[in-house]
């Protein structure tokens, strides 16, 4: 029986749990730190300035997560497979769940540290999804997603702009790479040619 340390490694790194591979780049992983460190970091300057107050932060971390957590195992409980959603009815409620949250006094610093948080995670693990599951994904080992209003169109563009930049060079595929060891020995021929007409 073939086993995963058997395998091309193509092949076996396609085995490897999708909460391992990053789905997003460098402009994605920038953006979700600086974002998700400003929201977190704005709670605290405001707890030392006007003092500290520890509900947001059990809201925030705990409560908050915990409801986003029961809602995605039941909802992987009663369909087990993968779920990508990053249409615009996803991202409108998404967008419009953080308001609703913020805009309310007693919710505010709750809404900024659970968004703010959850970015950074994402950021962390290169997931590309809304911030809302990033939590709930890890503790389930999971990479379900929903779409997200501000980084959902900047991973797209980065990917696509990648893709129109990306140089094709002679060992990027098999058939070229089959071609490479002829460059290499017509290269070094070439140079032995010059140094032997330059003694």
């Amino acid at each position: 029986m073939t086993g995963p340390a058997q395998l091309p490694f193509e092949q076996a790194h396609s085995l490897q749990p999708a909460t391992e591979r990053r789905h997003i780049g460098a402009l994605g992983t920038i953006a979700r730190l600086a974002l998700g460190g400003y929201l977190v970091g704005s709670v605290i300057y405001g707890h030392i300035v006007r003092g500290f107050h520890l509900l947001p932060w059990v809201e925030g971390l705990i409560i908050f997560p915990a409801v986003i957590l029961l809602w995605h195992w039941l909802r992987i409980r009663r369909n087990p497979n993968e779920f990508k959603n990053i249409s615009i009815p996803a991202v409108i409620f998404n967008f419009g769940l953080f308001w609703l949250f913020y805009l309310i006094t007693a919710t505010s610093d709750m809404a900024l540290i659970f968004y703010g948080t959850s970015i950074l995670l994402a950021g962390v693990r290169g997931y590309s999804g809304c911030e809302i599951l990033a939590i709930s994904n890890v503790v389930l080992r999971r990479d379900d997603q929903i779409g997200c209003a501000v980084f959902t169109p900047l991973d797209l563009l980065e990917q696509r702009v990648l893709k129109v930049r990306r140089v094709r060079l002679p060992w990027s595929d098999h058939a070229a790479s089959a071609r490479w060891p002829r460059y290499l020995t017509w290269w070094t021929r070439w140079c032995s040619g010059r140094r032997w007409k330059s003694q």
